[in-house]
């Protein structure tokens, strides 16, 4: 695993892909969550929801959820990630992180992703079952930043977009779900 990660995707096709790959776990995941803990939805939903009842604008509630999102790829994956590059940046060579550089940003995405889950205030109305959920898509979203260039810079701007990309679709289709399931006939 150690030498996928260090292994850069390159172009813009093998990326998406990826994304999409990390996306389609997570929806899947969010799905089996769904049939198996009952309904309750991620607080994005909820509070998507909540503001769509309120206002017919759409692009409205998708603009705030795209800040949103971008608050917290950039909290709870870039950071983490970043500081540990900061702190061992005479060991970052030209062909890439060295194994312990590695290990240590998959420690770090991890205790960041279970902040990610348990810590963040917008998932305190979440179940205990959600937020281990959440923490799985939380590692998720950290192993693309990692993957798709996070050790190479300290803040990789390729890596943060595609971070937010599969986050924000992965939480649109959440939305989706979840307004629908609110809004259906019975």
């Amino acid at each position: 695993m150690l030498t996928w990660l260090r292994k850069e995707p390159r172009g813009w096709r093998k990326i998406l892909l990826l994304a999409g790959l990390i996306l389609l776990v997570d929806y899947c995941l969010a799905l089996l969550a769904l049939l198996y803990f009952g309904r309750s939805p991620p607080s994005i939903a909820i509070y998507a929801i909540r503001a769509l009842k309120h206002t017919s604008n759409a692009s409205y509630v998708l603009g705030n959820l795209l800040v949103w999102v971008t608050f917290e790829v950039v909290l709870f994956q870039a950071l983490p990630i970043a500081l540990v590059l900061h702190l061992r940046r005479g060991r970052i060579v030209f062909g890439g992180a060295d194994r312990a550089t590695i290990l240590i940003s998959l420690g770090v995405a991890v205790a960041s992703s279970f902040a990610f889950g348990f810590l963040a205030p917008q998932h305190a109305l979440l179940s205990f079952q959600n937020k281990c959920w959440t923490v799985v898509g939380g590692m998720l979203l950290s192993l693309l930043y990692i993957k798709c260039g996070g050790l190479r810079r300290e803040i990789s701007v390729k890596a943060l977009l595609f971070c937010i990309y599969a986050h924000f679709l992965a939480d649109a289709l959440y939305l989706g779900m979840f307004a629908y399931l609110a809004h259906r006939p019975r």
